[in-house]
């Protein structure tokens, strides 16, 4: 079969295009620009169109388009002219996980640390999974394992509930919160697409849920398969944190050794759990599943270490929810030495997303020394009279929680000279968002 994906470029749709074509399947894309993606597709063989033409879908049997390609794309009109089958990118996801034994990981946050952190485990216990992950792994530098065997692992993605498109055979939810303000109306209705998506796992399958989250847990009740629980306080896998990346673990009570993990937080000791609980349901120790992270190597923009320079730590990191910037901030707390701080900077992503959260995001950088927030990413959404960054600058002040240096900076030009101005030697300076902030941090190391 011949499938063109337009907006191939995307970090979504280049992994479902790669393992499409190591399927076998004849691949074409377009996008607007080169990319290293593209160049990587290229090399893999598939014909990349750079541009939008008419002539790009002829002889083609199906068409995918990623969300960010609108109706009107010409590409889009012409396959709709010729009568040629379209389908989003969840659909063509859901196609490859049916082509096996799917696990698709899902969650408001963490599926990409996750997805990865599964996709490791896996293939240290001999396991040969094909895995689509949201983000480049450190260690590869791809976002895409090809494997040999039924196995796929991959992420759903909640954001416009795409994830209602798949029918995989097992399902992790990491954690269930109010985000996408410009989808969502409500936590209840977030909760609800959860609901929709576990209802069509099979009878046969199973669920891997984290028992700490009371909206996560509640997702057990209309499960109409096996379940598996894991948390810090409860669950059939639980974690006894003895430090920023080492645990013992304990399974159905049971003490069963001690846990080293390659990756700093709380919040990747939950993700090494969910792994090791996927693990456990093929048949696995848990245990050797959670210490084969030991050299797992992350993934890119998730606590991304970019360099040290004037005595300072550069970290980045994608994190752009109030609970994403706390479990950040904890880490970078926990691995930054006396008498080093914790510098912060924080890029805020959509005026729908600042408008509805920015309270929250006022009770986040409590394990910040300084701050710096700019002004708001839109990532396509016009601006809003009133929303900005000054917001949550208010909001982090009238908090209460936290008395650190505070600034506001919309100029981005500015912000690698006051980052240089208010760090220190011994400091982690680091950048949050999912906008271009990460940029910030390449900047000042060159500054400094």
């Amino acid at each position: 079969m011949k499938i063109h994906l337009v907006g191939i470029g995307g970090a979504g749709m280049s992994s479902v295009a790669e393992v499409l074509k190591r399927k076998g399947e004849d691949v074409t894309g377009s996008d607007l620009k080169e990319s290293a993606c593209t160049e990587r597709l290229r090399e893999l063989g598939i014909k990349i169109y750079i541009g939008h033409s008419p002539d790009n879908v002829s002889g083609v049997d199906l068409v995918v388009t990623s969300t960010a390609i609108p109706k009107t794309n010409i590409e889009v009109l012409e396959a709709q002219r010729q009568s040629i089958r379209i389908i989003p990118r969840a659909a063509a996801l859901a196609m490859i996980l049916d082509s096996g034994r799917g696990i698709a990981v899902a969650g408001t946050h963490g599926k990409t640390t996750t997805t990865s952190m599964t996709t490791h485990a896996l293939r240290a216990l001999g396991e040969d999974p094909t895995a689509l992950v949201g983000g480049e792994l450190n260690d590869s530098g791809s976002n895409v394992a090809f494997g040999r065997t039924g196995l796929v692992v991959a992420e759903a993605d909640e954001s416009d509930r795409s994830l209602l498109n798949l029918r995989p055979e097992a399902a992790i939810i990491t954690n269930i919160e109010f985000d996408h303000p410009d989808f969502y109306s409500s936590l209840e209705d977030v909760k609800e697409t959860f609901a929709k998506f576990v209802r069509g796992l099979p009878e046969t399958g199973h669920l891997v849920l984290c028992s700490d989250d009371p909206n996560c847990l509640e997702m057990a009740e209309v499960a109409p398969c096996s379940v598996t629980t894991y948390g810090f306080r409860s669950g059939d896998l639980r974690a006894e944190v003895v430090s920023s990346n080492r645990y013992v673990l304990f399974e159905a009570g049971e003490e069963r050794g001690p846990v080293t993990l390659g990756v700093h937080g709380r919040h990747n000791v939950l993700n090494s759990l969910a792994a090791a609980a996927v693990a456990r349901w093929l048949g696995h120790d848990p245990l050797e599943a959670a210490n084969a992270l030991a050299d797992f190597g992350g993934v890119r923009r998730r606590f991304q270490v970019k360099g040290e320079a004037g005595g300072r730590r550069i970290v980045d990191d994608y994190a752009h929810h109030p609970t994403e910037i706390l479990a950040t901030l904890d880490v970078a707390r926990a691995t930054t030495s006396e008498p080093g701080r914790v510098v912060a900077v924080f890029q805020p992503h959509r005026y729908s997303r600042t408008r509805r959260l920015f309270r929250e995001f006022g009770d986040s950088f409590g394990a910040a020394d300084a701050i710096v927030i700019t002004e708001v990413y839109g990532s396509g959404e016009p601006p809003e009279p009133g929303v900005n960054g000054k917001l949550i600058v208010d909001a982090i002040a009238e908090s209460g929680k936290v008395r650190p240096d505070l600034y506001y900076v919309p100029d981005p030009a500015r912000i690698p000279g006051v980052l240089k101005e208010i760090s220190a030697p011994n400091d982690t300076v680091i950048t949050l968002g999912a906008g271009d902030i990460s940029r910030v941090g390449e900047e000042l190391l060159e500054l400094l």
